[in-house]
């Protein structure tokens, strides 16, 4: 008998092993923009822009290799290149301000929502947000559209466009 549970035990943990090695990890499309260094003042001049869009969240993020403790991101996420959800990272202290805006045809209004974060890193010389797919207030687009584009008081960069599938 003792043999028998023994098997039924061995049996059973080589198929949660198997099961467990076998399983398919989460999957997130990604693209990526290098964008010309020196178009733009140097704290805002954003030199690359990546995107990662997988079913739960999608994380956009800036580099910027002049970046200090001023100025101001714009992240877009929609299906088109004009209007969907906009994310706007500021800094000009001792955080970050983070706020989003759903732009439609005519309106915008204000995107109240947990997990919409940003992030700004001088040291790594990047500024980062993440939204969660469910903040998304309309139908998810497919590809997403997405762009970044920095200001400060005397000039602006646009980091480009890329289409990224939700993976």
């Amino acid at each position: 008998m003792a043999t028998g549970r023994l098997l039924a035990a061995t049996v059973a943990l080589a198929a949660l092993t198997t099961a467990t090695l076998t399983a398919a990890p989460a999957h997130a499309d990604t693209g990526r923009h290098v964008d010309p260094s020196g178009d733009a003042p140097a704290i805002i001049d954003i030199t690359a822009f990546s995107v990662r869009n997988d079913p739960d969240r999608v994380v956009m993020s800036v580099d910027v290799p002049g970046l200090r403790s001023r100025g101001g991101f714009a992240f877009e996420y929609s299906a088109s290149r004009y209007g969907g959800l906009y994310v706007f990272v500021r800094e000009n202290g001792p955080g970050p301000a983070v706020s989003a805006r759903f732009c439609g045809e005519v309106t915008c209004h204000e995107v109240r929502c947990p997990g919409v974060r940003g992030s700004w890193s001088r040291q790594r010389h990047r500024v980062r947000v993440t939204i969660p797919q469910r903040c998304y207030p309309a139908a998810l687009p497919q590809p997403g559209v997405f762009s970044a584009t920095s200001g400060s008081k005397s000039d602006y960069d646009d980091a480009g466009v890329l289409r990224v599938a939700r993976g």
